[in-house]
Order: structure tokens, then C-alpha cells, then sequence
């Protein structure tokens, strides 16, 4: 089955709205993590382009996250200069050499499909299993992480107004 059925099977249920569903079903979730959706993708082209006025080029700032609701969160921008990527995650469930197979088995999943755009999901490679400690895997439980105390007056200021 293609994603084009996937879409039109999707379409024939229209009678049942998403919301609709959710508001019957009423997930619940633990430890504040969405039951619904652990991983959000975007791409886009981007919006916001350099401007030259006069002898004055204004360029606009890379972009600045406060976090996201997601477990992961991988996006991918368009500019002049190339494609920009950005992944964030939750480091109380990953650490950086998670996340970091997680990149190196996108970059194969990418390669394969390069490779023969006609390649089906299941002739796909699967991950290779991790030859370390389970410290590397998704934890049931959050992992506690250590405190650092402020180091100077913007992060002191910082710290106050996310205190509550």
C-alpha cells in the first residue's frame, strides 16, 4: 500500500474528525510526555530572507528554541546559503550518543533511499542494535541531571523568571 492510499483510506473516514477521536479516546499523559505524538519533522523553505537597503544587508538571526513538547523534534531549513538542520530532544530520555546513532541511521535510511527511490520501507536497513550500556537507551525514568548554579547576571536573571 502506498502513502497516496494511506491518504485516500484517511479521507474515507472523514465522518470521524481526529479531534473528535481524541476527545472520545482522552489519552492520558505520563509524566507530561504526549501519549499521542513523541517525534515532530519539518521542513521548510524559509521565510525570512536577506534584505539589502541601500548599502545596508539586514539578515535575519538564527532562530532561538526555549525546548519542545516533543521527545524529539528534527527540522530542516532552506536558505541562500544551504539546508540547516536542527534536532532537539529531551535529555531527561536521551543522551548524546543516542542521539547520535539516531543521526548516523537517518543519514543511512537517506542513502538507502538515494540509492533506489523505488526501495520499499521494509528493504530499508534496520538499526543496528547498540554494543553499550543500556545507559544509551530510552529510560522508563527520567534521569536526574546535575545542577549548575548560574555563572553570571543574564543567567541568574534567566534562572529567576523560569523558576516557577
Amino acid at each position: 500500500m502506498r502513502v497516496r492510499d494511506f491518504t485516500l483510506d484517511a479521507l474515507s473516514h472523514s465522518d470521524l474528525p481526529f479531534e473528535v477521536l481524541l476527545d472520545k479516546i482522552r489519552p492520558l499523559a505520563v509524566q507530561r510526555r504526549n501519549p499521542l505524538f513523541q517525534f515532530y519533522f519539518f521542513y521548510q523553505t524559509a521565510f525570512l530572507q536577506p534584505r539589502k537597503i541601500g548599502d545596508l544587508t539586514v539578515s535575519p538571526m538564527p532562530t532561538f528554541s526555549v525546548g519542545t513538547p516533543f521527545e524529539l523534534q528534527l527540522g530542516f531549513v532552506e536558505r541562500q546559503e544551504g539546508i540547516r538542520a536542527q534536532l532537539e530532544y529531551n535529555p531527561d530520555l536521551f543522551d548524546a550518543t543516542t542521539i547520535k546513532r539516531i543521526l548516523e541511521y537517518y543519514g543511512t535510511i537517506l542513502g538507502a533511499m538515494l540509492g533506489d527511490a523505488n526501495t520499499r520501507i521494509s528493504g530499508l536497513p534496520v538499526p543496528q542494535k547498540p554494543t553499550v550500556t543500556s545507559a544509551t537507551t530510552l529510560s522508563a525514568q527520567p534521569q536526574a541531571r546535575k545542577f549548575v548554579a548560574p555563572r553570571d547576571s543574564v543567567e541568574l536573571q534567566l534562572a529567576l523568571m523560569w523558576k516557577d
